[in-house]
């Protein structure tokens, strides 16, 4: 979070160390969560294999009830949209910091084990076998590093 105090000179005297890794691997300054000019996004991408894609209704008929968090999730009526079922879950990314690379792509839920994304408007015809990249922030990368069902590669380049 000293991020902008080193940028802008207003370190207080006797500050020697810092922890920059946010700022650095993913280039977010943590006190006001925004990106630094000139660093990128794509550090940390997670490639992940669609096992399954339909079209469906985007409102559940039926009472809706708790997930297996506890939580009642909320729908948007958006018509008949198409998901991918992704093969990564919740158990091995935080899906508050990841987003698809597609812009076009939306994150609609997530289980433990399984990520549904609405690939209805990507200009890729996204299929079974196919791979959905997902930039990954702090919490994401946390989690995929440490998760044992993510294998690590690096591409290596900038």
């Amino acid at each position: 979070a000293a991020m902008n105090l080193l940028r802008d000179g207003g370190v207080p005297d006797g500050i020697t160390h810092y922890r920059l890794g946010e700022a650095l691997l993913f280039g977010k300054e943590r006190a006001t969560y925004t990106f630094l000019p000139g660093t990128r996004r794509d550090g940390f991408v997670l490639s992940a294999g669609i096992i399954e894609v339909q079209t469906k209704a985007s409102m559940p008929t039926g009472e809706i009830g708790t997930d297996s968090y506890g939580r009642r999730p909320q729908f948007a009526d958006k018509g008949v949209r198409r998901r991918a079922v992704v093969a990564v879950g919740r158990q091995d990314i935080d899906t508050d910091t990841m987003r698809p690379v597609d812009p076009l792509c939306t994150v609609e839920g997530a289980s433990s084990d399984h990520l549904i994304i609405d690939v209805t408007d990507a200009a890729h015809d996204y299929q079974v076998g196919d791979r959905l990249e997902l930039e990954l922030g702090y919490f994401a990368t946390m989690r995929a590093t440490t998760s044992p069902y993510v294998h690590l590669r690096y591409r290596g380049g900038l």
